[in-house]
């Protein structure tokens, strides 16, 4: 049946009101969860798609021309943090960013949000494998990079910045890229600032004096002896898994654990044979303990001068 003017009369109050039947025009699908309310709209020859209620209670538009697709129909009273992928752009196989600043795309993706609110912007492969994710994490207020390994890229909302894995290094200056490489600073007991590479502490790089950081200040006890005990040795480096590399260059210093062992534990970092870390001299103790024992002998010389004369 074809009908050239429809109307409808009789509707009662205001859609808003929450009463039920008072509506001029109703469009009323089969019976069952199965099956949507839904009008159809047609240009023959042309274009033609439904529009209605669907089995999920969502208004939406699709079908038809629009094929197995149905889009929902955006509103104030929408949850926008319940929308699922929204593609924007299927074009190539080469993704890349032109000389222009345009972007060439493999294929692209927005979720505005996930069921937990996080916003994102997913990118695919050319086989329909999602790569990666740009997003806002809502739990922590992060900017974040996020691979599908894990490995992820962030930015806190106080600015700062966290590395997933680390950086892709190089042996030397102009060698091979080799792998992936972890930096980061910690302070220890001896006030000094640690640099780690990947989980090897490659030593302390700088110590503190500032009095404001010191309590319990009292002189050092005779030296004398203690200085007798150290051992100053001269070495060439050994080589260590892929930190340190043999060489045949003459060194003198002191072993880290020994000056532990004879002055006090903040003389080197870690302790002797600890994993992933490699010990290095806090000179400070050292120089203290040198110093100590340098007065000790100037009082004994000043004295032994005053009896000759």
């Amino acid at each position: 049946m074809s009908i050239a003017n429809l109307s409808a009369t009789g509707s009662t109050g205001a859609i808003g009101s929450g009463a039920s039947n008072t509506q001029s025009l109703m469009v009323e699908g089969t019976a069952g969860a199965a099956h949507g309310a839904y009008l159809a709209f047609h240009r023959p020859g042309a274009f033609a798609a439904y529009l209605g209620l669907d089995t999920d209670n969502q208004l939406k538009l699709g079908g038809w021309s629009y094929g197995t697709n149905a889009y929902k129909i955006l509103h104030e009273g929408m949850n926008p943090l319940n929308l699922q992928t929204v593609n924007v752009a299927t074009l190539n196989a080469s993704s890349s960013i032109n000389s222009a600043g345009g972007i060439v795309a493999t294929n692209i993706s927005v979720v505005t949000a996930l069921p937990t609110g996080d916003g994102n912007f997913c990118c695919y492969s050319s086989a329909g494998v999602e790569q990666g994710r740009f997003l806002w994490h809502r739990a922590t207020g992060r900017m974040m990079m996020w691979h599908t390994t894990g490995r992820n890229l962030s930015i806190d909302n106080q600015g700062y910045v966290q590395v997933g894995r680390g950086f892709h290094g190089r042996q030397g200056v102009s060698g091979a890229d080799y792998h992936a490489v972890i930096m980061n600073t910690w302070h220890d007991i001896t006030g000094g600032i640690h640099q780690y590479v990947n989980d090897h502490d490659c030593g302390i790089f700088i110590t503190t004096s500032d009095y404001r950081l010191k309590k319990d200040i009292r002189q050092l006890p005779s030296m004398w002896d203690t200085i007798k005990q150290l051992r100053p040795i001269s070495y060439s480096q050994r080589g260590y898994k892929e930190l340190f590399v043999d060489d045949d260059k003459e060194r003198w210093g002191f072993v880290a654990h020994e000056l532990q062992e004879t002055l006090v534990e903040t003389a080197a970092n870690g302790k002797k044979d600890e994993n992933n870390v490699i010990q290095s001299v806090n000179l400070a103790p050292v120089v203290a303990a040198l110093t100590k024992a340098l007065q000790e002998a100037m009082a004994r010389i000043e004295a032994l001068e005053a009896q000759v004369k």
